[in-house]
């Protein structure tokens, strides 16, 4: 899983193994800014894209 900030740079990796169902990840322990971010996720069908917004 990659976070991407607003202009696209990638702030954070999380590693996960294939056939995961729940990725546990808080935001707030890799000091990310207030802030609108992407999540991408990879599948064998393409990418999952889901946008949040992070406040504090």
């Amino acid at each position: 899983m990659n976070v991407y900030d607003i202009s696209g740079r990638l702030v954070a990796q999380v590693p996960f193994n294939k056939g995961e169902r729940v990725i546990n990840w808080n935001p707030r322990k890799a000091s990310l800014a207030n802030g609108i971010y992407f999540v991408t996720l990879e599948k064998d069908d393409g990418v999952l894209t889901q946008k949040f917004v992070l406040t504090h």
